[in-house]
């Protein structure tokens, strides 16, 4: 699961990130800010997977198997935690253009290019 969840982390970037940049709402220095952003929480996944890893290994650490579970209960919290941020942190950059987009009176871009409140991925 830990991993599905790092997948998650990454499609939710790229799909949305893909999206943003095509967005006339934000600008460019908006833009490297939020790519900042995803890329701090990706690279933190990637570290808690790096984490995992070396304690499944079973020579690498003097841990029991209950011992083990608990730090694999962490990382797979720590790693929820980072995929309901990063969705969080979708939903607000989203909000922005979509404030934006109000004040142009053009929401259906925005619509458009996210999805209405069916059909949205985030």
């Amino acid at each position: 699961k830990c991993i599905l969840m790092v997948g998650d982390i990454s499609e939710i970037y790229v799909t949305s990130y893909k999206k943003m940049l095509s967005d006339k709402n934000f600008r460019p220095t908006e833009l490297a800010a939020m790519a900042s952003g995803y890329t701090k929480l990706l690279e933190q996944s990637g570290e808690s997977l790096k984490e995992l890893k070396s304690i499944v290994k079973s020579n690498v650490f003097s841990m029991n198997d209950h011992e083990r579970m608990q730090q694999i209960d962490r990382i797979y919290t720590t790693l929820r935690e980072y995929r309901s941020l990063v969705s969080y942190y979708t939903r607000k950059n989203i909000s922005v253009s979509y404030v934006r987009a109000r004040e142009k009176n053009n929401l259906a871009s925005v619509k458009a290019l996210y999805g209405n409140t069916a059909s949205r991925y985030w």
